[in-house]
């Protein structure tokens, strides 16, 4: 099986800026936005199509149509990957019986994802980043799955597109597994973690109301209570309330 890595960048004027080799990045489609025109470059294994757009959905989605190999890996343009990470990922999929594998990744010190080998279920997808997922190229356009353009940096709502994306796959019937291996990592010289404004709030609204509507007054309560240490300097509890509403309203009123 044939492995390509999913770039999204913003105005990089030519493949070499990316210092692709250094990453040790073997293949790559790059999806390069922000630019004035339309292009294409392409150097050896390596692809790159610059658009006058933006939004990291939208991005990853372009990434998806210019793709060709088997496999793919979601990626962005501060990633590196591991001396063997094609091997691993090819033979992840030979050994196992599914359509979506998610590795670990190296995040500064940190390790994220378990150390356990699991399937996953609607709620698991929760933690997971976009960088650590890989899938089967024809499993995910056979089911015709995309990512939603309303969710992450640059969209209405500022994250989340990758955790619809999973739940998309397995409303689908799709498989995603767990293998605890790392395959590439973060420099993440500057940690800070979510950061618990206005716009994360009220896309986490959107998000649980988009995913889980039936029990959004639950996933409500567990934010409340579990991010309070984080959004308490800046917002009371009724107004996380309201924000958190805002989303899923705002949510609604696009999908009427």
């Amino acid at each position: 099986m044939d492995v390509q890595v999913l770039i999204s960048c913003c105005n990089i004027k030519k493949i070499q800026d990316l210092d692709l080799k250094k990453k040790n990045i073997k293949n790559a489609v790059i999806v390069n936005q922000f630019m004035p025109k339309y292009s294409e470059e392409k150097k050896g294994n390596y692809a790159m199509f610059s658009y006058n757009e933006h939004g990291i959905a939208k991005s990853r989605n372009r990434l998806i149509e210019n793709s060709t190999a088997d496999i793919v890996i979601i990626s962005d343009d501060d990633i590196s990957f591991v001396e063997n990470y094609e091997e691993i990922v090819s033979k992840a999929y030979e050994e196992n019986d599914a359509d979506i594998i998610i590795f670990n990744m190296q995040k500064g010190n940190d390790i994220l994802g378990s150390k356990k080998k699991f399937t996953y279920n609607s709620l698991a997808i929760l933690s997971v980043c976009s960088c650590q997922i890989t899938f089967k190229r024809n499993s995910i356009l056979g089911k015709n799955i995309w990512f939603d353009e309303n969710f992450g940096i640059g969209s209405t709502f500022i994250s989340g597109e990758e955790n619809i994306f999973l739940k998309t796959a397995l409303d689908n019937k799709l498989k995603i597994i767990h293998i605890p291996i790392v395959i590439n990592c973060h420099p993440d010289e500057n940690t800070t973690g979510e950061i618990w404004n206005h716009e994360m709030i009220k896309s986490k609204g959107a998000l649980m109301y988009k995913l889980y509507s039936k029990f959004y007054l639950l996933f409500l309560l567990y934010f409340i209570i579990t991010k309070y240490s984080q959004y308490k300097e800046n917002f009371g509890l009724l107004d996380f309330i309201s924000i958190f509403d805002e989303g899923k309203n705002e949510f609604k009123r696009i999908n009427e």
